[in-house]
């Protein structure tokens, strides 16, 4: 997966990571991996205190965006979702405009 991409572009993403974790890791957050996704959740309904930060997903995209919003929604927190260059599907940014 990550043979098309220099070391560079990984690294960054890993280490953009690993700082948003640390929302999740909080003793009010959660960090949730799920169907190829990776997010953090806080109770403070601003942003950027909740977001998506790794996706690779693998099955029906659709599904999982609607899954992922849902959870948002339904907390009623400003979300963010981040689309890496090493994000799955590649179109990720279209599937996220239809799913929103």
């Amino acid at each position: 997966m990550t043979s098309r991409f220099s070391r560079a572009v990984v690294e960054i993403e890993e280490a953009l990571v690993g700082h948003w974790s640390h929302f999740g890791h909080w003793s009010q957050g959660a960090l949730v991996e799920e169907a190829g996704t990776l997010r953090y959740e806080t109770p403070i309904g601003q942003l950027p205190y909740n977001g998506v930060i790794r996706t690779r997903i693998t099955g029906d995209p659709g599904a999982v965006i609607a899954r992922v919003l849902d959870a948002f929604r339904s907390r009623n927190v400003s979300r963010l979702w981040w689309d890496h260059p090493t994000a799955t599907p590649a179109d990720l940014g279209r599937c996220l405009k239809l799913g929103a």
